[in-house]
């Protein structure tokens, strides 16, 4: 079994081939670095210039393997053997063929992207692939990690492989469930919300929210079938989870299985702080 890393010479790679690398020793799998030449996408119709495209190829082709050597020493100084490849086309498209090429992958990790373009790519990755995928923002060993739960199929395959992950790395697992501002929620109703009534009602929502978050969160429980704490949020999903993700080493996601990515997983991958891993 495979992790693959997609790497180029930013910090944030760096930081992603040192992740992969802590979890390929407790995960017992092999790393892949991968750097993707995409010099083929000069061609002379785009730049008005014959020769650029061979230029653009050549000094990438150097840049590829200076990056691979790079990470070989890197990962032999933590005590690891990796391989490397490099690959030739748009990043996006060959992460995503090669994955579907070798089934031997089982998890991506990748730097978080420092500009948009290489977002879309990193999100049209994360939306694609049937496999995890890890964005590190900072090298880390697993030792604790945040789940978000909710009733999705995705959120109950997110906590299943947390729980794969915490059995393998010895991490703990807190699960938790954002329920909405019911106050803030009937607030924007303007006089509704002033109804003498409205306390009662507000009151009642919230027992009811709390509720079905227990519910979720105890039947996430049972999927996992292994000791984790539990914690239910109230406010805004996307700053909750932020926050509180901060404590912890990993926030687990649950994908969209529609091929897109919904809209707090969305924000979510946008941050610069917290290693998040999205699982389909």
């Amino acid at each position: 079994m495979k992790i693959l890393v997609p790497l180029d010479d930013t910090p944030a790679a760096g930081s992603a081939l040192a992740t992969a690398v802590h979890l390929s020793k407790t995960l017992r799998y092999y790393v892949m670095a991968m750097f993707v030449n995409t010099g083929g996408e000069y061609s002379p119709e785009l730049t008005h210039y014959g020769g650029i495209k061979a230029m653009v190829d050549k000094e990438l082709q150097v840049k590829g393997q200076s990056v691979l050597d790079s990470a070989f020493i890197t990962a032999k100084a933590m005590g690891c053997h990796i391989e490397g490849i490099i690959s030739y086309g748009i990043a996006d498209t060959e992460i995503i063929n090669y994955v579907h090429e070798n089934g031997v992958v089982k998890l991506v990790v990748i730097g978080r992207p420092a500009s948009e373009i290489a977002l879309q790519m990193c999100k049209n990755v994360v939306s694609s692939l049937k496999v995890p995928v890890l964005l590190v923002n900072r090298e880390a060993e697993i030792k604790n990690m945040l789940v978000a739960v909710t009733n999705s199929e995705s959120s109950r395959k997110a906590a299943t492989f947390a729980a794969f992950l915490a059995e393998k790395t010895g991490a703990g697992i807190t699960l938790i469930n954002v329920i909405p501002d019911t106050a803030s929620i009937l607030m924007n109703y303007g006089y509704i919300s002033e109804a003498p009534s409205m306390d009662r009602r507000i009151t009642q929502l919230e027992k009811d929210f709390s509720e079905r978050a227990r519910v979720t969160l105890s039947s996430a429980l049972k999927i996992i079938n292994t000791s984790a704490q539990s914690v239910i949020r109230s406010g805004d999903a996307y700053r909750e989870l932020l926050n509180a993700a901060s404590q912890y080493d990993l926030l687990v996601l649950g994908a969209s299985n529609t091929n897109k990515i919904g809209s707090i997983s969305g924000k979510i991958i946008s941050n610069k702080v917290i290693n998040t891993l999205y699982v389909q």
